[in-house]
């Protein structure tokens, strides 16, 4: 017989707090770090965890409560499909606005 799992949680206004690694972001709940994909800091979510470790969880965003103020636009009509552009809603980077090519 088959061990049986725990459901994971379902959180619950949480604010995205900054820009990680893989086109992903990142937020902290009661000292756990987790990182969620397709959204921006300053967004306000629902998120189921999908995946817990000891450190860290990986959540997907079930519900925008409050979108951020510095979401765009994807520039893809594809965005989401075929993973080319990871940045999505985001912004590019402040630094990189300000260089010349």
């Amino acid at each position: 017989m088959a061990r049986k799992r725990k459901p994971l949680p379902l959180l619950e206004n949480i604010t995205i707090e900054a820009v990680a690694a893989e086109g992903k972001c990142i937020t902290r709940v009661d000292d756990q770090v987790i990182f969620v994909p397709f959204c921006v800091p300053g967004d306000v979510v629902d998120l189921q965890v999908v995946k817990k470790k000891h450190k860290y969880c990986e959540a997907k965003v079930v519900r925008f409560i409050k979108k951020s103020d510095v979401r765009q636009e994807p520039m893809c009509e594809h965005f989401g499909i075929c993973g080319e552009a990871e940045a999505g809603g985001r912004p590019a980077h402040p630094h990189r606005q300000d260089r010349t090519p």
